[in-house]
């Protein structure tokens, strides 16, 4: 099974998040690959504000069984909260939605 995490930060807007980031997306991997039949899948996170929620500043989407993508506003004020709070729940539904694409 592989299953990698791949932060696009070209602009370096996610920069004060990174450490966060790798942390709370690492953990969350740790957790979800033990309850879900997931064998490769590429997670990308990036900066997209038009694709994030408004008021907390993170959204997805599962594009197929082994492609997802967490998008963030890094100027959000609740980025930081965010990322602690609510990416793992984003992160797990996204996973859960690439293990029935695949089913």
């Amino acid at each position: 099974m592989t299953i990698q995490h791949h932060i696009l930060d070209a602009s370096g807007v996610l920069c004060p998040y990174r450490s966060k980031l790798e942390d709370v997306v690492s953990r969350t991997i740790g957790i979800v690959d033990n309850l879900l039949p997931i064998a490769s899948l590429d997670i990308c996170v990036s900066h997209h504000p038009a694709g994030s929620n408004p008021k907390l500043g993170i959204g997805g989407a599962a594009f197929d069984a082994i492609q997802l993508h967490i998008v963030l506003d890094a100027e959000n004020s609740n980025m930081a909260s965010a990322i602690e709070h609510e990416l793992p729940a984003v992160l797990a539904h996204e996973m859960h939605h690439c293990a029935r694409l695949k089913a």
